[in-house]
C-alpha cells in the first residue's frame, strides 16, 4: 500500500519547506562588501575603501523595561533605540611615504578634539556607506550610516617577532 500524502508532501508544491529551498538563488558572504567613507575632512578616501578587511556592529535593537501588571507579572516594554559602536578594521597600507587611511581618521578626530577643546558636533559627524554583494557584484544590501564620527583608533601592536605581517589598525565610531 503506498502513502499517496507522502509522496505528494514531497513535492514542490505543497511543501512549503521545498519551495522556501527552491527559491534560494544563494547566500550572502562575509567578504563581499565595501565601505565608503563620507568624512568631513579630506583624505584618501579610496585608499580607505579598499584597506578596509571587516565591520561590525551593524546591529540595531531597543532597550526594554519591565513593566509589572495584575499578579506582577512582567512584560517587556522597548523604551530606547540601541546603536552600538561601529567597528571597522584596516590594513595599514602606505602610499607615497605615508600612512593615508590612518591619518584620515586621525584628522578627522582632530576635529572631534583639538588643543583647545571639543569641536561642534555639525562640523566632526559624517557619514558611511555598507554595500553588501552577490557572487556576481550586484549590491544586496545597503546600510547609510549618517551621524558618524570616530572616537577610538587602535593599532595593532609593533613586534620585531612578527616579520611579514601587515599593520591593522581599527576603528570605534558612534552613530545614529
Amino acid at each position: 500500500m503506498s502513502n499517496s500524502f507522502a509522496a505528494d508532501s514531497m513535492s514542490t508544491g505543497s511543501n512549503p519547506l521545498a519551495r522556501m529551498k527552491s527559491s534560494i538563488s544563494g547566500y550572502a558572504k562575509t567578504n563581499k562588501f565595501s565601505v565608503t567613507l563620507a568624512p568631513p575632512v579630506g583624505g584618501d578616501i579610496q585608499a580607505a575603501t579598499l584597506a578596509c578587511t571587516s565591520v561590525s556592529g551593524l546591529m540595531y535593537a531597543f532597550g526594554t523595561m519591565d513593566i509589572r501588571y495584575a499578579n506582577n507579572i512582567p512584560l517587556k516594554l522597548p523604551n530606547d533605540e540601541i546603536y552600538p559602536d561601529l567597528v571597522m578594521s584596516f590594513n595599514n597600507v602606505i602610499t607615497g611615504g605615508g600612512l593615508p587611511v590612518l591619518d584620515l581618521f586621525e584628522s578627522w578626530m582632530k576635529l572631534v578634539k583639538d588643543s583647545s577643546g571639543f569641536g561642534f558636533y555639525d562640523d566632526y559627524v559624517g557619514g558611511v556607506t555598507i554595500q553588501q554583494y552577490d557572487e556576481a557584484g550586484g549590491v544586496i544590501k545597503t546600510y547609510n550610516i549618517t551621524n558618524y564620527y570616530p572616537h577610538a583608533i587602535v593599532p595593532e601592536a609593533l613586534s620585531w617577532g612578527s616579520e611579514n605581517t601587515i599593520q591593522a589598525f581599527q576603528v570605534l565610531g558612534t552613530w545614529f
